[in-house]
C-alpha cells in the first residue's frame, strides 16, 4: 500500500512524468543487494521458492495486463527478510501499457533481467521452476519452450 504524496507533471493535457513517494518498507532489501553479497544462496528453499512465486505472479499479472516493467531487475525488487517475505516491485517510471505487438519483446525483456541475476545464484533447476510459476503451468508446451529460448538468449552478444 502505498501512502504520502503524488504529483504529475504533463503538458497539453497529457502527463508523462510523475512521481509517487511512499511510506518506507521495513525490513526489506533489494535482490540485487542480496543477491552481491551472495545471501540468495543462504536462504531456505522454502523462502526461496516463495519470493520466485510471488515475483513471478506479479510478473505475470502486469504482462497479462499488456503491462511491461521495463526496469525489472533485482535491484527494483524490495523483499522484506523475514520467514514469510512479502515482495514489493519498485521504481517503475518507464514502464508502459503496450497493446502491439512489441508487447512480447518487453516481456521477454522484463523476464530476461531477471534471469540475467538469477543465473548466477540460482539452479538451472530453481529457475525453470520459475519460469514454470511465471506461465502457470506445471508441464512447458511448445510455445513455452520458444519464449523461454529468447529470455536465455536476449542478453547474448551485449554481455
Amino acid at each position: 500500500m502505498a501512502y504520502g504524496e503524488y504529483g504529475v507533471l504533463g503538458r497539453w493535457h497529457k502527463k508523462y512524468q510523475g512521481i509517487l513517494i511512499t511510506e518506507e518498507v521495513v525490513g526489506a532489501e533489494d535482490l540485487a543487494s542480496m543477491a552481491s553479497r551472495n545471501a540468495l544462496g543462504t536462504q531456505s528453499s522454502r523462502w526461496l521458492k516463495s519470493v520466485s512465486k510471488q515475483v513471478a505472479g506479479a510478473a505475470a499479472r502486469l504482462h497479462h495486463q499488456n503491462f511491461f516493467h521495463n526496469d525489472l531487475k533485482c535491484r527494483n525488487i524490495l523483499v522484506t527478510k523475514t520467514i514469510d517475505p512479502e515482495v514489493y516491485l519498485i521504481d517503475c517510471p518507464v514502464g508502459w501499457r503496450f497493446p502491439g505487438y512489441l508487447l512480447e519483446r518487453y516481456k521477454v525483456k522484463d523476464i530476461a533481467c531477471l534471469d540475467k541475476v538469477a543465473r548466477h545464484h540460482l539452479s538451472r533447476t530453481q529457475r525453470l521452476q520459475f519460469f514454470k510459476m511465471y506461465r502457470g503451468k506445471k508441464k512447458l508446451d511448445a510455445s513455452d519452450k520458444r519464449f523461454l529460448r529468447k529470455v536465455v538468449s536476449f542478453f547474448d552478444g551485449r554481455e
